[in-house]
C-alpha cells in the first residue's frame, strides 16, 4: 500500500500525511513504522525525494518546500499500479507524471557526475520549475518537462516569466545604490525537455528545447 501511494503520487509534492492516510485506509500502522519503511525503500534505491529550491526572490510569497517524490525506476511504480501500456491511451495526465519521473531520474544521474544538485521549485503564486539543475559553482538551469511538442510554448512562457521575475527583482534591489538589497543570479540556461519535439533547437527567447532522445552528457 505504501508503494501504491507513492506510485499514485509519483513526480508530485504530495505530503507525507496524505501518503500515510492512503496506507491507513486499509492497514493499522503507525507513522514511525511507515517512516522506517520509507527509509528502507530509499536505502534500496526504490524511491527518492527531490528537495525544493529556495532562491528567496519572492519574500512576500510563500515558497513551497515540500519534496517531490520519484521512483529510481518508474517501471516499479507502474508494476505496483498494475498498469499496461494501453492504459495511457486514456490517461495522458498520469503518463506525464511517469515521463517527468523518468527525466528527473536521468537528471539525477547526470548531476552525480557533474558535482551538481537537482531541485524543483514552486510557490503560492503559481511560479514553478519542474527541475532546477545547479552546479557547485552557482550556475543553474531552470527546466520544464513536457510530453507533447504542443506544450513547448507553455513551457517557454513559464521559464521566461521566472527569468523576468529575477531581473525585475534585481532592478528594484539596485534602485537605492547606497543601500542595495541582495541581487540574485539569473538562470544560466532555460531548458524544455520534451518527449515528442522533432529536433533540438533554441527559441527566439533563448529557451533550449531538447528531445528526450537527445539528452546526453
Amino acid at each position: 500500500m505504501l508503494l501504491w501511494s507513492y506510485a499514485r503520487n509519483m513526480a508530485t509534492t504530495a505530503k507525507k500525511t496524505s501518503i500515510y492516510s492512503d496506507v491507513r485506509a486499509s492497514a493499522n500502522v503507525t507513522e514511525t513504522t511507515l517512516s522506517s519503511y520509507i527509509e528502507a525503500l530509499e536505502k534500496l534505491f526504490v524511491i527518492r525525494d527531490i528537495d525544493a529550491w529556495s532562491p528567496q526572490i519572492r519574500s512576500k510569497t510563500a515558497i513551497r518546500t515540500a519534496k517531490k517524490h520519484i521512483f529510481t525506476d518508474p517501471s516499479i511504480a507502474l508494476a505496483v499500479l498494475g498498469i499496461q501500456p494501453a492504459y495511457f491511451h486514456n490517461d495522458l495526465d498520469l503518463f506525464g507524471h511517469v515521463f517527468e519521473n523518468l527525466v528527473l531520474r536521468d537528471l539525477l544521474v547526470y548531476a552525480s557526475a557533474h558535482d551538481a544538485r537537482l531541485f524543483h521549485y514552486s510557490d503560492d503564486a503559481g511560479l514553478e520549475a519542474d527541475a532546477v539543475y545547479q552546479l557547485s559553482d552557482g550556475r543553474y538551469g531552470l527546466i520544464e518537462i513536457k510530453v507533447g511538442a504542443n506544450r513547448i510554448a507553455e513551457g517557454e512562457a513559464s521559464l521566461c516569466k521566472f527569468r523576468n521575475l529575477i531581473r525585475k527583482h534585481n532592478e528594484e534591489a539596485l534602485i537605492h545604490s547606497d543601500h542595495p538589497r541582495p541581487v540574485y543570479r539569473e538562470p544560466d540556461a532555460l531548458i524544455i525537455i520534451c518527449a515528442s519535439a522533432p529536433m533540438a533547437f533554441t527559441t527566439t527567447k533563448g529557451v533550449r528545447v531538447i528531445p528526450v532522445g537527445c539528452l546526453k552528457d
